[in-house]
């Protein structure tokens, strides 16, 4: 798979990859390229600096390292506006980029500026689950390296579902398209100020 561990998303306002249990809660997140909050899967190739770590709460991959898939998050009461904005089909404000688990992630009372509820864009609303459209894009924002474009981006997902023996059907998101800058050739607006919890 990656010889490194895996990456942020790029141009995500909120990313947890591999996270369990974590909880997304009153943030304004806006302008972001490709997903105002993401959850998605994080391969990592080596321990992190702790030898006896032994992926815990994660699966060993028969190559050696360790995949995390992130569940059991609550993503609630998030107002977003304006993401998605590199325009490739599954970009938008919220997407939830993992594979099935006893845990699922959950989307509760996210939305636009305007009031509007929000609802994620699952991965398997776009095609068996993280192994579909979604994936893809994932993928070629960089979460698993250097797969800048739809072509790369299959094949690290190929390994992965052998690795995992989940099915994987390459030709049903051959033509996914995956378009997005590459690091430094975008301008990112300054954050602005999150409201505090305190009263």
């Amino acid at each position: 798979m990656s010889r490194e561990a895996a990456r942020v998303v790029l141009a995500a306002g909120i990313d947890i990859a591999g996270g369990k249990h974590d909880l997304v809660y009153r943030n304004d997140v806006s302008d972001q390229g490709s997903y105002g909050i993401v959850t998605i899967v994080f391969v990592n190739s080596r321990s992190g600096g702790f030898p006896n770590a032994r992926c815990q709460s994660g699966r060993t991959l028969p190559a050696g390292g360790c995949f995390f898939n992130a569940s059991g998050d609550a993503i609630a009461d998030n107002t977003l506006q304006h993401n998605g904005t590199f325009e490739n089909p599954t970009n938008g404000d919220l997407a939830d980029a993992t594979v099935a688990d006893s845990a699922p992630n959950c989307y509760r009372g996210n939305t636009q500026r305007s009031g509007r509820p929000l609802a994620q864009r699952s991965a398997a609303a776009h095609g068996h689950g993280f192994f579909g459209v979604l994936g893809v894009q994932v993928c070629a924002v960089r979460a698993f390296g250097d797969c800048d474009n739809r072509s790369a981006a299959l094949s690290p997902l190929s390994d992965l579902s052998r690795a995992l023996h989940i099915p994987f059907n390459a030709s049903t998101v051959r033509n996914a398209r995956a378009v997005y800058p590459s690091p430094g050739h975008y301008v990112a607006s300054p954050p602005g100020p999150q409201p505090s919890l305190r009263p």
